[in-house]
């Protein structure tokens, strides 16, 4: 079996989230010449030195301009590309919302491979053991284009390294969608962050926190923020929800799953997980109950007929998204327990759905009988939804008669729930990603009285009167709260790499997402000020906004550690006295050591 696969610009980017606070969108792609054979194998060194184990054959890396590397690509994965329509059809016959009908194979090719040739950037062949990568890579803001080659070039022989320490030619034959995107999460996923490690290595970044960054990012944003944060493929944005997540999911799911495996037992329980991976994607979204034994339900072999498959948690919550909100939908999807569904003429659609709890299951019945109008799908089909006890019973069909007695075959048919087993690689519980390393927490520095101090990065300053102080949080090295009349909020955060310029259009970005999540418009945004800043203890770059007139937001991207890292500063506050206090404090600030040796240790 031929499985190879592409890497895609938007998860090369989140590879570094280890190293930077957020994957800055590529601009346009720079054809850059093949580097030195001793720079490849540098990297291919790399990624023994951080997975372990020692190559049984050294891979084999061939640089391709955009044309011959997509006509390279096309070749190869066409096998892969027909193994996922396939599995992928039924699904989509059964849930696609579109005014103009129901999605064929051909469609479905078609809608892929636009975004697929804006994305793809390498891939790996597991039949000839070579990995390809294209000359025209994107320019990544804060990192030069042999930077971004670095991350494609670890990524695939990430890959090359799972073939020869598992071997991935049998590992992908799913009989399900589901199982499909669980496989392929696993493999992408364990590939993304071995790069990631790589490009940490390679920085002189300490392993475990790069990863700890690395969960942080994940915890604090979903994947359509993150999508929507890079703005960096209008293809993929472009496609309906439905295929973006078909193709999302292997990438930002596995690198979350992969990167919880490693905080919890590094390369060893990775390759371990490799060697059984997961069957379906509940696993992949809730991955301590993989490792705590949770097995799911015997797929019995291929579906009996092509019109029928199995959901999943993943596609339970995209179908269920647009009818009762995004984490309405995932809250329910995780506790997924099992489903079957089929289409057939007459009663077009029956599924099965077994959630953990009954009163789970009621919830999901009280959303399926908004089925299928909320979905935007044909409005003539009826539905006809039952729970019993967790299992939930779905019939739809334009024949309302027909329906009751293909929700009473579902139910006498039952359906095989997950089951608990014995946890398959011992007893593993995965660290919370707020728990913070001996170098992050240095970073925080103490609060003594009104004195604030951070030896580990030679910084000190005065805490404004009356402020709460915060050490301890994850987001932030040091946080100040006040409450009243003249409250504010400011917080700094230390990242042990220079953010760039347009870096700072990034969290930018962030920022007016964060803003949108609280019911918040752009348009509420008015900027006040930008350029650049000198606080003569340290220079970098300076945004201040106000917001509906009232409430001012400042945010400072500055230069520490004698240029080796940076702080980011931000302020909100909405008086006068306020901003006076945030004055007082940013104006506080000395550099007592601009390049203190614990500084030095993390780069």
């Amino acid at each position: 079996m031929d499985t190879r696969r592409g890497q895609v610009v938007l998860w090369l980017l989140l590879a570094c989230l280890g190293c930077t606070h957020a994957p800055p969108p590529p601009s346009k792609a720079t054809p850059l010449p093949p580097p030195a054979d001793a720079e490849i194998r540098s990297i291919i060194d790399d990624v023994i030195a951080v997975r372990g184990g020692r190559w049984k054959t050294i891979p084999l890396v061939k640089f391709l301009d955009r044309e011959p590397f997509l006509a390279a690509f096309r070749s190869h994965q066409t096998h892969m590309v027909d193994k996922f329509v396939h599995l992928a059809v039924p699904f989509l016959v059964a849930f696609w919302s579109s005014p103009s009908g129901q999605m064929t194979s051909g469609q479905l090719k078609s809608s892929l491979a636009g975004a697929m040739d804006e994305q793809v950037v390498g891939f790996y062949d597991e039949q000839s053991q070579q990995l390809y990568v294209r000359t025209d890579l994107p320019h990544v803001a804060g990192g030069s284009e042999e930077a971004v080659r670095t991350m494609v070039i670890a990524h695939e022989v990430g890959h090359a390294w799972q073939d020869q320490n598992v071997g991935l030619r049998g590992l992908l034959e799913p009989t399900t969608l589901d199982e499909m995107l669980a496989l392929l999460a696993t493999i992408e996923g364990d590939a993304s962050v071995t790069a990631a490690l790589v490009i940490a290595r390679r920085r002189g970044v300490d392993l475990d926190e790069a990863i700890a960054e690395h969960r942080r990012i994940f915890r604090m944003m979903g994947p359509e923020e993150l999508i929507a944060l890079t703005a960096s493929s209008p293809k993929l944005l472009a496609l309906p929800q439905l295929l973006r997540e078909l193709m999302t999911f292997p990438y930002l799911s596995g690198d979350r799953f992969s990167a919880d495996l490693y905080a919890t037992g590094g390369s060893p329980l990775m390759l371990q997980v490799l060697s059984h991976p997961p069957r379906t994607t509940l696993a992949i979204l809730e991955p301590q109950r993989f490792l705590d034994g949770a097995t799911p339900p015997p797929t019995g072999g291929p579906p009996p007929t092509p019109l029928a498959g199995t959901a999943g948690a993943e596609l339970l919550w995209t179908v269920l998204s647009p009818c009762t909100g995004a984490p309405k939908a995932k809250a329910l999807a995780r506790e997924w327990h099992g489903d079957r569904f089929v289409l057939s003429d007459g009663v077009r659609l029956s599924w099965a759905v077994e959630l953990q709890r009954e009163d789970s299951a009621r919830l999901l019945m009280e959303a399926l009988q908004q089925f299928p109008s909320c979905s935007k799908r044909d409005p003539q089909l009826r539905v006809e939804v039952r729970a019993h006890g967790p299992l939930v019973l779905y019939a739809e069909g334009k024949d309302a008669a027909a329906l009751p007695a293909a929700v009473d075959a579902l139910e006498k048919a039952g359906l095989a729930g997950i089951a608990p087993g014995k946890p398959p690689f011992g007893k593993q519980t995965i660290p919370s990603p707020d728990r913070l390393g001996r170098r992050a927490l240095a970073h925080r520095g103490t609060v003594t009285g009104s004195a604030y101090a951070s030896p580990h990065l030679g910084l000190s300053a005065t805490v404004p009167a009356k402020a709460l102080v915060r050490v301890d949080l994850p987001e932030s090295d040091l946080a100040l709260a006040r409450g009243g009349s003249d409250g504010f909020v400011s917080t700094l955060r230390f990242n042990p790499v220079p953010v760039s310029t347009e870096q700072l259009q990034i969290l930018e970005r962030a920022m007016l997402l964060g803003m949108q999540r609280q019911g918040g418009k752009p348009e509420d945004l008015h900027e006040l000020a930008a350029g650049e800043v000198d606080l003569g203890w340290a220079q970098g770059q300076r945004k201040e906004w106000v917001v509906k007139g009232d409430r001012h937001i400042r945010m400072l991207v500055l230069g520490a550690c004698a240029g080796r890292g940076t702080l980011l500063v931000t302020q909100v506050w909405s008086t006068p006295e306020a901003g006076e206090a945030m004055e007082a404090f940013l104006g506080s600030f000395r550099i007592t050591d601009p390049s203190p040796p614990a500084c030095r240790l993390l780069h």
